[in-house]
């Protein structure tokens, strides 16, 4: 996964170089901007504001509910504006595509005389590519734009995150409450690392004391599968298994996998979903007294919030 950091002057760079090809298009160039979004209200404003003669355009701010698949106009009537115009719709960033389609469609019931698009940022496997665009980056990779800071990435501010050791064979087990995690030891975590490079365990300790785990597994390729995550009870409040998890899905995005994939115990579905997994209907597992749920969870779009569009203003 590779960062694009857009500072405000190259954004600025970007949309004036937009308003010069606008402009040469003459009385073709578009009298209607159209914001998609957040992102889209912010980069057309911001259009406006680098390139005063642009301010005799029509500015509408369009939002996309994706759960109600619902277009909402702010504060404006499409049917007052934009048939027989020529309309540009401004997004910040297209990742799939699906949007950027959707809005065009919506647009396109208005009887525009043309309709083009623009996006500082687009994503190379994009189903919509826009007429203009300012930055391809790849599936897995973020750009970070009009912010104010620039943050890093970041797991739980004291202890020690680290790779399973050989030394960490004699220590004890921790102690989680759950008998199919506990009944293991570390030397068998460190034997699968050793005979498999597919397998990984990342350690969480705190003043020399083993307090997590986690350990998972390439797959095809495409995805990570996780095999176990554990957190000593004197930890479960600490919010340590969050950040164990959040460490996998930055290695899995890292190395271009599309989704992760879990066996949850049943009560820690819930857990798993406020982390954004899904379950996957009819796959269950009885193990002894444990049942299992598979859950998935899709990393190329539905992304951590450390891991989408950033912008601010």
């Amino acid at each position: 996964m590779h960062t694009v950091y857009l500072s405000d002057q190259e954004v600025d760079a970007y949309l004036l170089d937009l308003v010069e090809r606008l402009t040469a298009l003459g009385d073709d160039a578009p009298s209607v901007l159209v914001g998609i979004g957040a992102s889209g209200a912010i980069l057309t404003r911001r259009l406006v504001t680098v390139a005063p003669q642009l301010g005799d355009r029509e500015v509408l701010l369009v939002d996309y509910n994706r759960a109600d698949d619902r277009i909402t106009y702010i504060k404006a009537d499409p049917v007052a504006k934009l048939p027989g115009k020529r309309v540009l719709l401004i997004d910040g960033t297209v990742h799939s595509g699906n949007t950027l389609l959707r809005v065009m469609r919506d647009v396109e019931k208005h009887k525009p005389l043309a309709l083009s698009s623009y996006a500082l940022v687009v994503r190379r496997g994009a189903r919509v590519i826009p007429n203009h665009f300012g930055v391809l980056v790849g599936d897995h990779d973020r750009a970070l734009f009009l912010r104010r800071s620039f943050p890093n990435n970041r797991l739980k501010p004291y202890g020690i995150w680290r790779k399973i050791a050989e030394s960490d064979m004699t220590k004890p087990m921790i102690s989680t409450g759950r008998d199919f995690i506990d009944r293991e030891h570390w030397s068998d975590y460190w034997y699968e690392g050793r005979t498999d490079p597919r397998r990984q365990t990342y350690l969480y300790e705190v003043a020399g004391e083993i307090c997590g785990f986690i350990s998972f597994r390439m797959g095809d390729g495409s995805k990570i599968v996780v095999d176990n995550i554990g957190v000593d009870k004197s930890k479960q409040d600490c919010r340590v298994g969050g950040h164990l998890m959040r460490w996998a899905e930055h290695l899995a995005r890292h190395g271009t996998c599309a989704r992760m994939e879990l066996w949850a115990i049943d009560d820690r579905v819930p857990w798993y979903q406020k982390m954004g997994y899904e379950v996957v209907p009819n796959e269950e597992l009885q193990l002894e007294n444990d049942k299992f749920l598979l859950m998935t969870k899709k990393l190329l779009y539905n992304l951590p919030d450390d891991d989408v569009l950033c912008m601010t203003h």
